[in-house]
């Protein structure tokens, strides 16, 4: 099972308020991140490719952020990456206002 490939010009998601209802801020981005751990492993069944890897375990992403893991038929799960991007923002604005304070 090959996971990877390359790309190049820009992959962009459609995010147009337009098509958007219920929209609510994130709230508590920071503590839930603090609760993420990153690891650095190699696929099981890649035996093709020794390269290091780098990511996140879905099943801990599950327990935090439900709705960025998906499963397939067989129970694989999956991680939306990109649906982390706007919670590291907020814990960025998060922590710089917790800077700013102890300034």
């Amino acid at each position: 099972m090959k996971r990877s490939g390359t790309a190049t010009g820009a992959y962009n998601n459609v995010s147009d308020i337009r098509l958007k209802k219920d929209i609510k801020p994130l709230l508590s981005s920071l503590s839930k991140l603090n609760k993420l751990k990153g690891f650095n492993y190699y696929w099981k069944t890649d035996s093709s490719s020794s390269s290091l890897k780098t990511g996140v375990i879905a099943q801990e992403i599950k327990e935090i952020f439900p709705e960025l893991v998906q499963e397939d038929e067989k129970g694989v799960l999956s991680v939306n990456y990109i649906g982390l991007i706007p919670h590291l923002v907020e814990a960025v604005k998060d922590q710089n206002q917790q800077i700013q304070t102890l300034k």
